[in-house]
């Protein structure tokens, strides 16, 4: 497919109907994008809401041990996984699912 500078001057709206590459093209790329991101930010709540499950299931006692080493008590280490559990949840995940099985 040529070219055609004449139809350049003309608005996109009207150049040659809807299935040009800026018509129906874009918004099957723009739908399947969407559907993509929804389909991310599903599985990272859901991510999200399992480490927190997760967490829940640390002991106070164990949390305190943890946070020992770097100065935190039980509740700070419990504020800090769960600010880890939200901003990258497989992470926390892989850590607190270590801790409730032993």
């Amino acid at each position: 497919m040529s070219l055609d500078h004449g139809i350049l001057n003309l608005p996109i709206a009207k150049r040659g109907g809807i299935d040009t590459l800026f018509g129906v093209n874009r918004r099957q790329h723009e739908a399947q994008q969407r559907a993509a991101q929804k389909a991310a930010a599903k599985k990272l709540r859901e991510a999200v809401r399992e480490a927190k499950c997760l967490l829940e299931g640390v002991s106070e006692e164990r949390l305190a041990e943890l946070g020992a080493p770097i100065g935190l008590t039980a509740r700070q280490c419990r504020k800090k996984l769960a600010s880890i559990a939200h901003v990258r949840p497989h992470l926390a995940i892989r850590a607190l699912s270590k801790e409730v099985r032993s």
